[in-house]
């Protein structure tokens, strides 16, 4: 299993131990099929206006979200990806930026075919929502991390 924590924001700093630990204790905590079908999981943290983008591109939604989560199948091609989740990868594959290199150097980069799942968590959301909760940034960026994880684990 390969966990890969992507920084994209600025606002705040962001530590990929307690993002993996999360990732990796809910799948072994979950001992079903579909959890240890997953070879590769990336979290991206974004800004408002990057999630607000994905968000109305992806579920036709115009607004910021807390976080979003994409299986996109398997790694070898075969079924698996729904729709969204298919264009979500296309998007990045496509995309000129960071992102795109992203994309295209996971696309072959893991020893077995396993299912490859996104997860996209907003920072400005977590640092707004920390403030009106009396919570912490990190403390709403780990739940949207479950959250996120709970979304691909159905």
């Amino acid at each position: 299993m390969r966990i890969t924590v992507y920084n994209r924001q600025k606002s705040l700093g962001i530590s990929t131990i307690p993002v993996k630990g999360i990732i990796t204790g809910l799948l072994e905590g979950e001992r079903s099929p579909r959890a240890s079908a997953f070879s590769q999981i990336s979290v991206s943290f974004v800004t408002d206006k990057e999630i607000r983008e994905l968000n109305r591109r992806f579920h036709h939604t115009d607004g910021a979200t807390d976080v979003l989560a994409f299986d996109l199948g398997r790694e070898d091609g075969r079924a698996g990806a729904s729709d969204k989740a298919g264009r979500w990868a296309k998007a990045r594959a496509g995309s000129s930026d960071k992102a795109g290199r992203w994309a295209k150097a996971r696309a072959g980069s893991s020893d077995k075919a396993g299912r490859v799942a996104d997860i996209v968590v907003s920072a400005d959301t977590a640092i707004r929502n920390s403030r009106l909760l009396n919570t912490t940034p990190r403390f709403e960026s780990c739940l949207y991390v479950i959250h996120g994880m709970l979304h691909l684990l159905g």
